[in-house]
């Protein structure tokens, strides 16, 4: 009772922190969002969210080019930013890629991914233009992330209505005088494009060996006015993943669009959006929490009355706790059937409202996370209350270590600018602190597609999501339940004594794992080979080698020696009493 009741209140500070901080970096003041298809013919259209200012029309404007394998959800914290400081952002997918129209896989080649990307920004500038009454003409400007900073440095060069382009995460070519205005950033932790190769990209748009203008707004190389400026910061909180939510990097591309694009702003930067991604994540986890307490609470009145008997002797005393114990397991198993029920009838609701334009889509898009989430995680718990406690210490454990897996390689890709410049380190903490919560937002966006592929302008659940959700029906918590048998017997495997006997002495319990883990290594390759991510790494060869090594074996390696460690086995044993 005492542990139910600290969990709940600890789950009910976690959402109040959320809610709070939620309000204290409320983004949407002040600028208005607008959702669109940007129609490139009959078989094709682009899905658009626009963020204007409410001042004086026509607006500067910057449009914003998402990265590979990601969305426009991608670009969102820069786009709230940029409209909050008085210039209009229009955020949109690729195709292929989040709500806009679709490509097969052979699409998705690096040749076809570079002309259709490129076709793609240049029907949103046609947008542009078409509108001179809401875009100011003569102040528009590009930002490009990854690929999006492919294409955006590719446009820079060639469409001369572009005053300002700003690439994030992306190297290339550059002359003095193309593309106008150009602002290059990247993080220390940087894994594709290193900051050296920033730096020799800045050289050739510099015309100089020894460029003044690294790291220092103030000392800006050429000047605004012929489109000569140059500009290269390198921030010590960021890496390629995270590159679009770190608060320095904002800070700088705010700064540049003001002075590129001639908005004047006596206004300090204050950001707002890094602060509600971590109000968001804190109030959905709070949220889930206290649902689950919520629902667990009558679960554990239930068990309960198993301990009162009202027999007059041991005999009579057995016999009615041995009926009570039936009993109670046939209401507890009711009371799952009407939670996992009332959350799916809850989700049927949301869905409906949205399909028949009673309730905003993108709205009803998170609640029908949520739901199946709680859905997911109140169903396990309603299951394994007896051992909840810990199971939690257990999962919070291997939370902890796949995230030192993964990211000790990226630390790793910054040693040699924190060996060239030790000052970087000040920043180490706060990049420590952030890194979890833009890296979890930046994946559960892309997990987010997968359920829900179609939620900005109308509301289209997969059948994937469906599934899962008449899973749970049948079954109450058998996902969650699958999940923990494959990662227990996981672990087990890793656990064994390495010893080489033969094909023949292989079980089937151990061919059938190595089947699941082959199956998820060809799932992975297979998204990445559609994406096209796989081929852009192999092109350049070296580089791919030390992908795999630092992104692949080494996570993998620490995750292994780690599990099979005495003081890891020792600690979780500790965990489970």
């Amino acid at each position: 009772m005492n542990g139910h009741r600290y969990g709940f209140l600890l789950s009910l500070l976690l959402l109040g922190t959320g809610l709070i901080l939620s309000i204290i970096f409320n983004p949407t003041i002040g600028i208005e969002v607008t959702s669109i298809n940007i129609e490139i013919d009959s078989q094709r259209n682009l899905v658009s969210r626009i963020y204007t200012p409410t001042t004086a029309k026509p607006h500067p404007v910057i449009l914003l080019c998402h990265g590979v394998n990601n969305s426009k959800e991608m670009m969102t914290p820069l786009a709230v930013e940029l409209a909050r400081h008085g210039i209009a952002a229009i955020a949109f997918d690729f195709g292929g890629y989040g709500e806009s129209y679709p490509l097969k896989n052979r699409e998705k080649s690096i040749e076809n991914l570079d002309k259709n990307t490129k076709a793609d920004a240049k029907a949103v500038l046609a947008y542009i233009r078409d509108r001179p009454e809401i875009f100011d003409q003569e102040r528009i400007g590009i930002l490009g992330h990854s690929m999006g900073g492919a294409t955006a440095l590719k446009l820079g060069k060639t469409e001369e209505l572009l005053r300002s382009t700003i690439i994030l995460g992306m190297s290339g070519s550059a002359t003095t005088t193309t593309p106008r205005n150009l602002f290059l950033g990247a993080g220390v932790y940087e894994q594709i494009n290193p900051p050296e190769d920033l730096r020799i990209m800045l050289q050739q748009a510099t015309g100089s060996k020894n460029p003044v203008c690294i790291n220092n707004g103030n000392n800006i190389c050429g000047n605004f006015s012929n489109g000569t400026a140059r500009l290269l910061i390198i921030s010590g909180t960021a890496d390629h993943i995270i590159a679009t939510y770190d608060p320095q990097l904002i800070t700088e591309v705010i700064k540049w669009a003001q002075r590129s694009l001639d908005v004047n702003s006596t206004k300090e930067v204050k950001l707002a959006a890094p602060g509600l991604i971590i109000s968001m994540l804190l109030t959905f986890a709070g949220g889930i929490a206290s649902g689950i307490c919520v629902l667990l609470r009558p679960d554990e009145k239930i068990r309960m009355q198993t301990t009162e008997t009202r027999g007059e002797n041991l005999v009579e005393e057995i016999y009615f706790r041995q009926i009570k114990k039936a009993a109670t397991l046939k209401v507890q198993l009711l009371w799952r059937r009407c939670v996992t029920w009332l959350l799916a009838i809850q989700m049927t609701v949301i869905w409906l409202m949205a399909i028949r334009g009673l309730a905003p889509t993108r709205s009803a898009s998170n609640m029908l996370v949520f739901c199946y989430v709680l859905q997911l995680f109140s169903n396990y718990t309603l299951r394994r209350s007896d051992k909840l406690t810990s199971i939690l210490r257990v999962v919070c454990l291997y939370v902890l270590l796949l995230i030192v897996a993964f990211l000790l390689p990226t630390l790793l890709c910054g040693v040699n600018e924190i060996l060239t410049t030790p000052n970087y380190l000040v920043n180490l903490p706060q990049f420590l602190l952030q890194w979890p919560f833009f890296a979890f937002y930046n994946y559960t966006i892309a997990a987010k597609l997968i359920l829900i592929p179609t939620y900005t302008l109308e509301l289209q659940v997969s059948w994937l999501f469906v599934l899962l959700v008449l899973l749970e029906l049948m079954s109450s918590g058998i996902t969650l339940l699958i999940v923990e048998q494959i990662l227990v017997g996981s672990v087990k495997w890793l656990r064994r004594p390495f010893v080489f006997t033969g094909v023949s002495n292989i079980s089937q319990k151990q061919i059938g794992l190595l089947g699941l883990l082959l199956l998820a290594f060809l799932g992975v390759l297979y998204k990445r080979v559609s994406d096209g991510l796989l081929v852009l790494v192999m092109s350049k060869g070296i580089l791919a080698l030390q992908m795999l090594g630092l992104f692949l074996f080494l996570p993998i390696g620490i995750i292994v020696v780690t599990v099979r460690s005495s003081w890891f086995q020792y600690l979780e044993s500790l965990l489970k009493e």
